[in-house]
């Protein structure tokens, strides 16, 4: 495991990490393409996150381009000119979406499959790269052939958001404080000990994402000395690395100060995690898949099924913001609140709103006195 380096913001630690894998995946791309991931991170700011999946992406695409295009097949991946991109026509684009992309096998040999949802979005990127080298500056690297831009794969609408319903989210918070998270599950000895360990972190983490929606890379993420009790808030590093703040209801902050302050099972951080919110059984900051687990032992005991991630607790945030009337809460307040750059990405809770609104007022229609 790669040592923690003192007085490094677990985001930029993470963020790091990526442009580490990023430069891995650049270097298995044709070399003209850097310039196109030099107009991401400078241009459009993306997240090193975003750039990473970009180039996933576009790895597969170029491996495709070169087993395809026999005029291509003996010249190296690396060493691809951008006018190679302008030997695909609308057909070969067709059959990479829609037949390659659904069963191919990857360069390690692993076979690989996309859902519809996944192509469609993998042919999004590749028009916003073709689309780049269609109006870049750069002569040498310039293209004037778009096989991209006329090709459609339709997309199955969005799926209902998955949330908690409010006795859910009572009960679920009812089983880790009492240490019954996976009793349901018939739990071994062992680990009622471990849960009961465990119970007052446990607590703090759902309650405070539960109520603040807060992604779990930014829970992660948290220091000791994040969190104001005085102001009752709590800075949280966004993507992009962004500062911000979110605040504490009354339950976030007595699960928060149980856990901080009467938890003598409290796991004693190491050297380098000594201002980490959240520690481990191993003496260090947890991780975002820790998280994960955790919360999907509890919530599958409470909902029955495994389809409750840590993200639905996030969505149930957003739902019960916009349920409670009193608060008055419109779209750009769900968009603030979650951190979204972009006002369509926090739609779909407004949206899936209105809807239940409207059942209910539906629903609430008499044609005969009973």
């Amino acid at each position: 495991m790669a040592k923690i380096i003192k007085n490094i913001p677990y985001r930029r630690q993470y963020d790091e990490k990526l442009e580490e894998k990023l430069f891995q995946k650049l270097d298995e791309l044709p070399r003209f393409a850097s310039d196109f991931f030099a107009y991401m991170a400078d241009d459009v700011e993306s997240a090193v996150s975003t750039r990473l999946s970009y180039a996933t992406d576009l790895g597969i695409f170029f491996e495709f381009l070169h087993d395809y295009k026999p005029e291509y097949a003996d010249i190296p991946i690396r060493d691809l000119p951008a006018q190679c991109l302008e030997s695909m026509t609308m057909s070969d684009i067709r059959y990479y979406v829609r037949t390659y992309l659904s069963k191919y096998e990857s360069a390690d040999g692993t076979v690989r499959t996309n859902t519809k949802n996944s192509r469609a979005h993998k042919l999004a990127v590749l028009r916003k790269f073709y689309h780049y080298y269609l109006t870049t500056d750069n002569i040498v690297n310039l293209i004037t052939n778009d096989p991209v831009s006329a090709v459609v794969l339709k997309v199955s609408k969005d799926k209902p958001i998955k949330y908690l319903e409010p006795h859910q989210s009572a009960q679920l918070l009812d089983d880790i404080e009492g240490s019954r998270g996976a009793s349901a599950n018939k739990a071994s000895t062992r680990q009622e000990k471990w849960n009961e360990k465990t119970s007052k972190r446990d607590l703090a983490i759902c309650t405070l994402i539960l109520g603040t929606g807060i992604r779990v890379s930014e829970c992660v993420g948290i220091n000791i000395s994040d969190v104001d009790f005085e102001d009752g808030s709590i800075r949280i590093i966004r993507k992009g690395n962004k500062a911000d703040r979110v605040y504490m209801s009354n339950e976030v902050e007595d699960a928060l100060r149980d856990y901080l302050f009467n938890d003598p099972g409290r796991y004693e951080p190491d050297d380098d995690n000594k201002n980490a919110l959240f520690i481990s059984r191993d003496h260090t900051r947890m991780t975002a898949r820790s998280i994960e687990r955790m919360v999907k032992k509890y919530t599958t005991a409470v909902t029955g099924t495994d389809d409750i991630t840590v993200h639905k607790l996030r969505s149930t945030f957003a739902t019960n913001l916009l349920a409670d009337e009193s608060n008055n809460v419109g779209l750009k307040e769900i968009q603030d609140a979650l951190g979204h750059s972009s006002p369509a990405t926090s739609s779909k809770y407004y949206v899936q709103q209105k809807e239940e609104t409207k059942r209910r007022t539906y629903r609430s229609v008499k044609l005969r006195e009973t």
